[in-house]
């Protein structure tokens, strides 16, 4: 220590970076090495702030992502050391910086040693995780060389903001050498598998349509499924919930979720387009499940054209979804541009909090009849957008037009060749009307009705032709483009 005291004084520095890094000595390079330095630096009088390198092998790996405030779990003799050498620096209220992986090229590191030998070799240990891309062309770039000069390694990449970048700032993406999946919230089943519900999952994802669901099991169900839509799916929302927190704890973490898309937009667009965006961000909650137009939209005085451009890019961003009106009565579904839009938010749990409606879901009776159906409608629709991993999700609302008859069916899309009718309602079979009307007009079509209600197949006899009507339980929207 006294050799250490020394060098501070006469260094007299600013900043103290302590990576403490020694696989080989961990109870003296770490440990010791820590507590060595925060002495000096006191015995000194030396004011300069300290900086500690931790690691998030601090961490049993077994329930991240980890933040802050999460109590750490070491189980490496390293990670027992790193956590033992970050409470000394904690109690002298300096700064901890917990790190995953570091890489470097001068000298290289381990994991790089082991990249640069995999590159020589055509041999890889590891597959590799590149998150926030939009933020390196290089590396996007680098992209095609993996798929065609190394097409042994396995690479993911991962940028929420990706789409917007490309747009503005001209990206170039490697076509047809590359794979997308498109991420969102969690849906039901999901949430059934993070609450560790195994059973009633399995039940659920294996039960026929000619089956009946037990009264006690079909409770259950609805009473979770009500649940969910009130915590909704955000993954780090869902994972505080499941941890015992209540919904007082949980509004936090909404307003920061809220807030973080809200400072987002300056990353993908102009100042002078920033406001439009920012106040689509945070009136779109309050619309959703609704049919909306752009202008004035929200009650405001924006102009249509600044209010298309904020909802297309933001759709672009993941952040929402506009279902387009189609009056098509066969494929292809042709969508009507100029009608309203029907507008889905990124997630319930979101929108309720913006709304202020959480605590209302303890004394819920009929998801339908709840705020007249429209949180029914949003929680359907984002099920059936996280259905879309593969490829971009499309699917549009019905509506005929009104010389014909006014009617119209809350989503519709391309099923296996037919076209697949959605009505989110409760009631009896005869009072889908316009369920029923689409079912007449278009010859190849499915019905389906999503409620409250039992599990259930019927036929119904129209006007025109006898239409087969199939009633599903919320909780089994995730399986909404099963072959039924």
């Amino acid at each position: 220590m006294y050799s250490i005291a020394l060098a501070l004084q006469e260094i007299k520095p600013d900043i103290i970076f302590h990576l403490a890094y020694d696989t080989e000595d961990l109870s003296g390079s770490i440990v010791k090495g820590t507590k060595d330095l925060l002495l000096a630096r006191t015995a000194t009088n030396v004011a300069c702030r300290f900086i500690y390198l931790s690691t998030d092998a601090v961490f049993d790996g077994g329930s991240g992502p980890y933040r802050e405030y999460d109590v750490p779990t070491p189980i490496s003799a390293y990670g027992k050391a790193k956590r033992i050498a970050e409470i000394d620096v904690l109690k002298a209220h300096d700064i901890v910086v917990r790190t995953s992986l570091v890489y470097g090229f001068d000298p290289p590191d381990p994991r790089t040693v082991v990249l640069l030998q995999g590159l020589k070799s055509g041999v890889f240990k590891y597959k590799y995780f590149i998150d926030e891309i939009q933020n390196s062309p290089a590396l996007t770039k680098l992209l095609r060389f993996f798929y065609e000069d190394r097409s042994e390694v396995h690479v993911i990449a991962a940028g929420s903001l990706l789409q917007a970048k490309i747009e503005r700032e001209g990206l170039s993406v490697p076509v047809g050498r590359i794979e997308y999946a498109y991420l969102y919230p969690l849906d039901f089943f999901e949430y059934l598998e993070a609450k560790k519900e195994t059973g009633l999952l399995h039940f659920l994802k294996s039960i026929s349509l000619d089956e009946s669901i037990p009264q006690g099991i079909h409770q259950e169900a609805l009473k979770l499924f009500y649940e969910y839509t009130m915590v909704g799916g955000m993954p780090e929302i869902v994972k505080v919930f499941l941890e015992g927190e209540n919904i007082e704890v949980l509004k936090n973490i909404y307003s920061s979720l809220l807030t973080g898309y809200a400072e987002d937009v300056y990353k993908y667009s102009s100042l002078a387009n920033s406001k439009y965006l920012t106040f689509v961000i945070d009136s779109a909650p309050l619309y959703a499940g609704t049919n909306i137009t752009y202008e004035k939209f929200g009650a405001s005085n924006f102009r249509s054209r600044e209010m298309k451009m904020s909802f297309d890019l933001l759709e672009k961003v993941m952040l929402l979804y506009q279902a387009m009106a189609t009056k098509s009565i066969g494929l292809p579904l042709v969508p009507q541009r100029k009608r309203p839009k029907k507008l889905l938010f990124l997630d319930v749990g979101l929108i309720n909090y913006q709304m202020g409606i959480q605590e209302k879901f303890l004394t819920l009776g009929d998801l339908n009849d709840f705020y007249r159906g429209r949180i029914a409608e949003q929680i359907v629709g984002q099920n059936i957008l996280s259905q879309f991993m593969n490829y971009p999700a499309k699917f549009f609302y019905w509506a005929k037009q009104k010389p014909m008859g006014s009617a119209e069916v809350d989503f519709c899309l391309n099923k296996e060749g037919s076209i697949l009718g959605i009505e989110v309602k409760s009631g009896s079979s005869k009072r889908l009307k316009s369920l029923l009307s689409f079912g007449n007009a278009i010859k190849s079509c499915q019905l389906l009705r999503i409620y409250s209600g039992e599990l259930k197949k019927e036929r119904i006899k129209t006007n025109n032709k006898t239409i087969s009507l199939i009633s599903l339980p919320f909780y089994l929207v995730p399986r909404i483009l099963d072959k039924f």
